[in-house]
């Protein structure tokens, strides 16, 4: 089982991006794709360029300049299976719902109680993924990865999301406290695609790698990273959307949330 010390989950970015794939680019002074809210200035990008705690994160519209420090809060996702998911843990999953009413899910974002601020239950933090009652954003439904695949289609029907504290596991059929009270059941298949998030350090980074980082921008347009998230690239790229890296149509990317109901 992995060590969660957190991700994404930890993104404020709300502006619509439709991001290029990945392909290293070199620094340019047009500013990578940006959004900028309460918490500060969100970017995603991938990793270009790397001298000590300087990055360079090159995006669709060029790079921007990003500074860590001892700081900023490096977290990383990465490749889970069924044994990470145990009681205690964090939990959000989407998925359909059966006439029997558990949820078989498609997808699943494991994290540490402890990145939740000690709650899995409590209203999601700024930027966790889906948000209850959200409407989908531009990208619609990706039959092989859930949302973020721009096709055009509609989710399936009965299509929902779970987020909770994981209660208890039996073989492949899991137990959720979910936010709001009650439980609910959630299938784990050979399909169901498992990331976990956990806590990491700036000697993670490498060229390459898909970043999203949050912070204040300097006068020169640099961003001082208060959160540094390294994301797993998608089928196609960092940006590509359907199951991977940032996905188009928001910043940082993960599944966009559904218009289904919420477990």
């Amino acid at each position: 089982m992995h060590q969660f010390d957190l991700p994404r989950i930890l993104s404020v970015g709300a502006a619509t991006l439709a991001l290029a794939a990945c392909g290293g680019a070199a620094a340019s002074s047009t500013p990578a794709a940006s959004s900028t809210a309460a918490a500060g200035t969100n970017v995603a990008g991938q990793l270009a360029q790397l001298s000590g705690s300087k990055l360079v994160l090159s995006g669709q519209n060029g790079a921007t300049n990003v500074t860590v420090s001892s700081a900023t809060r490096v977290t990383q996702t990465v490749a889970g299976t069924l044994a990470d998911i145990v009681g205690g843990v964090c939990i959000t999953a989407t998925g359909v719902k059966d006439a029997a009413g558990s949820v078989t899910a498609n997808n699943v974002t494991l994290m540490a109680k402890q990145l939740m601020n000690g709650n899995c239950t409590t209203a999601a933090r700024a930027g966790a993924s889906p948000r209850p009652g959200g409407s989908p954003r531009p990208g619609g439904f990706n039959p092989s990865g859930g949302f973020g695949q721009r096709n055009g289609a509609s989710p399936p029907a009965h299509f929902t999301f779970v987020r909770g504290e994981v209660a208890s596991v039996s073989g492949s059929s899991v137990t959720v406290n979910v936010t709001g009270g009650g439980t609910q059941t959630v299938v784990v298949s050979s399909t169901t695609r498992i990331t976990t998030t956990q806590l990491a350090s700036a000697s993670r980074l490498a060229v390459g790698q898909c970043i999203r980082a949050t912070g204040q921008k300097d006068s020169s347009g640099t961003i001082k990273a208060r959160t540094l998230s390294i994301q797993p690239a998608g089928p196609n790229g960092c940006f590509s959307g359907g199951g991977g890296g940032f996905g188009p149509g928001r910043p940082g990317g993960g599944a966009p949330s559904p218009a289904a109901s919420t477990a």
